[in-house]
C-alpha cells in the first residue's frame, strides 16, 4: 500500500493519496483546487487515480475532488450521511453511508459516520487486504515451492536453539503454516516469534473474512 500526505499550510488542509502497489489503482481523499499535485505524484508512483472523496463539505477552501475526478475519470463518491442541509449539491457517482465500503485495488476503505465538525462528517477506516505471502509456505502453490520463513524469539535473536518447532499463524490451519521443523530458542509464555520476510495477513487470509471468523476487535494504539 501506497500512502502520500500533502499538506497546504495557508489553509491548513491536509490531503491523501492512497494506492495500491498491486494493481496500479489509487484514491485521493479531501483534494484541493492544486489537482495536478495529485496526478503527478501516482504518475511517479504508476499508479492512476480511480477514485476521489471526502471526509466532509468544505466550507473553509475550494474542492478539487470535482476538477480531480473531471481530469482522471474517476469515480466520484461523497458522503450522504447529513441532513438536507448537509448534502453534496452537484452530481457524484456514489453515495456514501456508514458502513459502506470503498476498494481501492486490494485496499479496503470502510465507511464511518463521525459527526462532530459537520453533521456528514466521514473516516475512512483503511486495511491493506492484499494477498499474504504464506500461501507460499504453506504449499498451497505446489510443493515445489514450500519453504519455511526466517523465524525468530523476538528479543532474543542471539538466543542459541534448543528444539525443533512448527510455527503456525492464528488460524492454525494447514494454510497458516510459516515455518515447519524450525530450530529456535525455547519460547517462554507471551514471547513473541518474529516472521521475517513473510508481508502482512490480508483480509481473505487472517482471522477476518475467513473461515466464517467474526470480525476482529479493533483498538487504536
Amino acid at each position: 500500500m501506497f500512502v502520500k500526505r500533502f499538506f497546504e499550510p495557508s489553509v491548513a488542509q491536509a490531503s491523501y493519496l492512497i494506492g495500491c502497489a498491486k494493481t496500479g489503482e489509487a484514491i485521493v481523499i479531501d483534494a484541493n483546487r492544486d489537482v495536478d499535485q495529485y496526478i503527478d505524484a501516482a504518475a511517479q508512483e504508476g499508479l492512476r487515480i480511480t477514485q476521489v472523496s471526502e471526509t466532509h463539505i468544505h466550507a473553509d477552501y475550494v474542492s478539487g475532488s470535482r476538477e480531480l475526478a473531471h481530469q482522471t475519470g474517476a469515480s466520484l463518491c461523497l458522503s450522504d450521511e447529513g441532513d438536507a442541509d448537509w448534502k453534496y449539491q452537484f452530481a457524484h457517482d456514489r453515495k456514501l453511508k456508514d458502513g459502506d465500503r470503498l476498494s481501492v485495488g486490494n485496499i479496503a476503505l470502510d465507511v464511518v459516520h463521525t459527526p462532530g465538525h459537520t453533521p456528514e462528517h466521514i473516516t475512512f477506516l483503511v486495511t491493506d487486504g492484499g494477498l499474504q505471502h504464506q500461501l507460499a509456505a504453506s504449499g498451497n502453490f505446489g510443493q515445489l515451492l514450500r519453504r519455511n520463513y526466517p523465524v525468530a524469539i523476538a528479543g532474543r535473536f542471539a538466543a542459541a536453539a534448543e528444539e525443533v518447532v512448527t510455527v503456525t499463524g492464528c488460524l492454525c490451519t494447514p494454510l497458516d503454516l510459516l515455518a515447519d521443523e524450525a530450530m529456535l530458542p525455547r519460547a517462554d509464555v507471551g514471547e513473541l516469534v518474529a516472521i521475517f520476510c513473510a508481508g502482512a495477513y490480508g483480509l481473505t487470509a487472517s482471522p477476518t473474512a475467513f473461515l466464517s471468523q467474526p470480525m476482529a476487535r479493533e483498538m487504536i494504539v
